[in-house]
């Protein structure tokens, strides 16, 4: 038996491997004459499956923006981005992803999965007097971010999409906090150039 196993291949069917992340959403935005925001939102559509340490590579216009490290749970949706990307011609580059590194973890059946649950209030947008204050930056936006789930998280990335009234993004913001505690609520502000 043990020279039968070392021998023969593993298949595995369909039903029992992961289905890779899908990108819902891949898209850029001008930051300014010279620069582009990006933005990948990558989906986990498994409901047993895990991602663990994928090695994400964004691509804006044929060329490399960096790679990240994603985790997701089962189910789970991740936002990447890139900000303040070198770009001058007139028409938006491309965004996409290209996975290098790809493991795979099976949750036993029935295993609660942990799920990050997010509530905000008090969001005000309003414009930076540059006049007065010096600032380089033109808006801003302010609201309160509540951790309401079970776990805390550290070095969580806030990425916020601001849309006009069709809905269309027409900018992208992102910060990365420190650390914010299970059921804890942070002040967050955000400004664009």
């Amino acid at each position: 038996i043990e020279q039968y196993l070392l021998t023969q291949p593993v298949q595995f069917t369909a039903a029992s491997r992961p289905e890779p992340l899908q990108t819902v959403r891949a898209f850029t935005v001008r930051r300014d004459d010279s620069h582009v925001d990006a933005v990948v939102q990558l989906s986990n559509l498994n409901t047993t499956w895990g991602a663990l340490d994928h090695v994400v590579e964004v691509v804006i216009g044929g060329q490399s923006a960096g790679s990240s490290t994603v985790s997701l749970a089962p189910g789970q949706s991740w936002i990447v981005t890139r900000l303040n990307v070198p770009w001058t011609d007139a028409i938006l580059p491309r965004a996409e992803v290209i996975i290098h590194n790809a493991e795979w973890r099976r949750s036993p059946d029935g295993a609660a999965v942990v799920v990050d649950t997010w509530e905000y209030a008090d969001a005000s947008f309003g414009y930076v007097d540059g006049a007065t204050s010096g600032s380089v930056f033109q808006s801003e936006l302010s609201f309160s971010m509540r951790n309401a789930s079970v776990v805390g998280f550290r070095e969580p990335e806030v990425v916020v999409l601001m849309q006009d009234e069709n809905g269309a993004i027409v900018a992208v913001g992102s910060m990365i906090l420190s650390s914010i505690n299970s059921l804890e609520t942070r002040s967050v502000r955000l400004l664009w150039p």
